[in-house]
């Protein structure tokens, strides 16, 4: 007699759950069962509610109706199918990303300081290493291929290297479900590529993942099914195949969220009199923490009115060129470097840089607190501080509310900073960057973890500022098909030196 088909075993079910979000109730009756075998992506746009729905499988937000229950782990000794198996569980988000940032740099500059001068703060190493074995760190470090990593501390890693390394302390950690958030957020093209086919045979191996994305083009070829979020309720979910073709789920991974179209007029960037004709030139500059050399004889010149591109894999040493030119680097003294006419060294403040320089990159989300209205965020870019500690003047004010109008947040100036949703945040801190109409304006990956609807938003302004013939503009980004076609010139690095510098002709359409 022919051998009758067992259905596949539960792994964990949501039965009629409802989550609470503060004062709110979110997923309400979510019925929602993952099988043995399965592989689990969750899609919808920034601010749909996927990282929430993620938190819930390790309790971090709330059950208040029905239950989670873990069938892997089974009932326990004084604990039960609904208990949190925790030491099963591994996750890798941006919060923990935050967390780490939070507690290990009080103060951004010391992410430049030399290694013999941050005895006090955890290697990557040691954080891989918090709770596994030797073997498990070394085996993890290996397939994610960072072990020169592993000597340096947290603050000195970049964002993609600090990706890498969360991954690898999950990893180390042999848990039975991996849950990752935003995974390929602040990763170049071949790390990405890498990522993909680990994740792929992690999964072929029995690893149960469950996947949170904006990005639906990435999910690894092992993810079976699909779960579309928006709203903080579930809108459909099924297999990969049928989910995907789907014209409804296409459309929400797509189409803008909630926030207003930005304008493409912005307010004037013409700087003030006196702009130099070059704004930065930097002659074989090197930087070295320990034994690591991180840029290499670098040369760069900066003249005004030019829009570079800054272009290179994950450990290039693009962060750290940049912190020379935003005046957060102390090596800087060290080395050869003019920047807006001064040359370091030569009794200028970090704050005279500063003052010259709008910049903007994801990890400032990290610095500010949630509370923190939108128009002192913006605010605080007079002032190159984190967080609003001066007195605006009513014309400061002004100005500032007019960046908002023209970002498309006028509703927002008094919301709090950490109730706007990704995308609204990225633009908030866009006009932080531009509201003194700085010199020199400085992009490190505007667009990363944004769905498409906010990438289009936060590269609608990048655009519109490269066709404004007095701006000068350096913009990194680990897709070059989000470089606007006004840029000019192009920078490329790879393991702390210069590979390529050109004038650019014609828009890239290949990712880097």
């Amino acid at each position: 007699m022919p051998r009758k088909h067992l259905p596949p075993r539960p792994f964990i079910s949501f039965d009629h759950v409802s989550l609470r979000l503060g004062d709110t109730r979110a997923f309400v009756d979510l019925r929602w069962t993952l099988h043995e075998g399965e592989q689990w992506a969750i899609v919808g746009a920034n601010g749909s509610g996927k990282s929430a729905l993620l938190k819930a499988f390790t309790g971090e937000t709330p059950v208040v109706d029905g239950e989670i229950h873990y069938h892997f782990a089974g009932p326990r000794q004084g604990a039960d199918y609904a208990t949190v198996p925790e030491q099963d569980i591994a996750c890798v988000s941006v919060d923990e990303h935050r967390a780490l940032v939070a507690h290990a740099m009080s103060y951004h500059q010391a992410r430049w300081t030399p290694l013999g001068e941050t005895d006090d703060v955890a290697t990557a190493g040691a954080l891989v290493g918090e709770s596994a074995t030797r073997r498990a760190v070394r085996r993890a470090a290996e397939l994610l291929g960072i072990q020169p990593l592993l000597t340096r501390p947290i603050t000195q890693l970049s964002n993609g290297e600090m990706r890498k390394t969360l991954l690898a302390r999950a990893l180390a950690q042999a848990p039975r479900l991996l849950l990752l958030d935003n995974p390929f957020a602040g990763l170049d093209r071949e790390s990405r590529r890498a990522l993909t086919r680990l994740l792929n045979t992690l999964m072929a191996e029995g690893l149960s993942t469950v996947l949170a994305t904006a990005r639906p083009e990435e999910l690894p070829s092992r993810i079976t099914h699909v779960l579309l979020v928006d709203g903080h309720r579930v809108v459909k979910q099924g297999r990969r195949r049928v989910m995907c073709n789907d014209p409804e789920v296409v459309a929400h991974v797509n189409t803008p969220g909630k926030e207003a179209e930005p304008s493409t007029v912005l307010p004037p960037m013409v700087p003030r009199r006196g702009v130099p004709e070059t704004l930065a030139e930097l002659n074989a500059v090197s930087v070295v923490y320990g034994r690591a050399r991180v840029l290499d004889r670098v040369d760069w010149t900066i003249r005004c009115g030019e829009k570079w591109a800054l272009l290179g894999p994950n450990g290039a040493g693009k962060s750290t060129l940049l912190s020379l030119i935003v005046g957060d680097n102390p090596q800087a003294y060290a080395n050869d470097i003019t920047l807006f006419g001064m040359r370091r060294g030569t009794g200028e403040s970090i704050w005279d840089i500063k003052a010259r320089v709008g910049w903007m990159a994801p990890e400032l989300q990290f610095h500010y607190d949630a509370e923190t209205a939108a128009l002192d965020v913006v605010s605080s870019g007079f002032f190159d501080s984190v967080g609003l500690h001066n007195l605006c003047t009513p014309s400061q004010r002004r100005t500032a509310r007019r960046w908002l109008r023209a970002l498309g947040l006028e509703t927002h100036p008094l919301d709090p900073f950490g109730s706007l949703s990704d995308g609204e945040q990225r633009l908030v801190l866009l006009a932080r960057a531009l509201v003194k109409r700085p010199w020199l304006v400085v992009l490190d990956e505007p667009a990363q973890g944004l769905d498409a609807g906010n990438r289009a938003r936060v590269l609608a302004v990048v655009s519109e500022l490269c066709r404004q013939p007095g701006t000068t503009l350096v913009m990194v980004t680990h897709h070059a098909s989000e470089l606007p076609a006004g840029i000019t010139h192009e920078l490329r690095l790879r393991a702390g030196r210069v590979t390529r510098r050109f004038r650019r002709r014609h828009n890239v359409s290949q990712s880097t």
